[in-house]
């Protein structure tokens, strides 16, 4: 019984992104808003960031398509149940007030939250750059 639990724990955390998506959204889009600086990272690409588990570190989340602002203790996702191990669907709560990405996932299509702290966002190229990168290359 206890290695089923442990299996499904691990198979949880790798798909991690999808077992708090959810179709439930208790959640308002912000942007576009000049003022919410995290608002300019909508349309990226979200990553793991550095203070994430090793093995999750870098890999790709899924688009950004908003942000949004949390309240300490408000719901910001689900786990699903795992009824075979007798795991009941748990709501998961904001530990603080933050700005968290809203992010959808590239396969499943579900929408999630996850802290905007806690997320590396791919660095888009400025048109100015990508001359400045090609002419580097043509040089070389």
């Amino acid at each position: 019984m206890i290695f089923k639990i442990l299996t499904c724990f691990i198979i949880l955390s790798l798909l991690s992104p999808l077992s708090f998506a959810t179709d439930e959204k208790d959640w308002e889009n912000l942007c576009p808003n000049p003022d919410i600086f995290y608002c300019k990272n909508v349309e990226k690409t979200a990553y793991y960031g550095s203070d994430s588990p090793p093995h999750l570190r870098g890999r790709q989340l899924g688009k950004i398509i908003g942000v949004a602002w949390m309240p300490k203790g408000t719901i910001i996702g689900y786990e699903k149940p795992i009824t075979e191990a007798g795991i009941p669907r748990k709501a998961l709560l904001s530990p603080r007030s933050a700005f968290y990405y809203i992010i959808v996932d590239d396969v499943w299509k579900k929408e999630f939250l996850r802290p905007c702290l806690e997320i590396e966002v791919e660095k888009v190229k400025t048109g100015n750059e990508l001359e400045i990168l090609f002419q580097n290359k043509s040089s070389e």
